[in-house]
């Protein structure tokens, strides 16, 4: 289904998936982790990287600034850099839910 559908990124903040986040690996970008993950420390990554790959922060700095924000135990496994970047001129149509490419369109490093 990943690699059908065409996901540019899959994100698995969960202990111990970088099995499964290897497999994956063949046809996307994953992060997967390969511990124990704590709570906490999960939410504050993920907030430092969204908020990165959001102002269009390629995913290879996003990852290392969550990283050096809070290690919680996750390796990138990367076929390639990506930077996504938001759409500004999309009417409502083409917001609608079900499309969440129409919001974010991914452009290759």
């Amino acid at each position: 289904m990943i690699k059908e559908c065409g996901a540019s990124l899959v994100v698995i903040i969960t202990c111990d998936s970088l099995k499964f986040g290897e497999q994956l690996a063949r046809f996307t970008n994953v992060i997967a982790g390969h511990q124990a993950i704590a709570p906490s420390n999960a939410l504050s990554w993920a907030k430092v990287f969204y908020q990165a790959l959001s102002v269009g922060m390629p995913l290879f700095q996003a990852f290392d600034r969550a990283q050096d924000a809070a290690d919680p135990g996750l390796v990138l496994l990367a076929r390639r850099d990506i930077r996504f970047r938001r759409l500004m001129n999309l009417t409502d149509k083409e917001q609608r839910p079900g499309r969440p490419d129409s919001a974010i369109r991914e452009l290759a490093l």
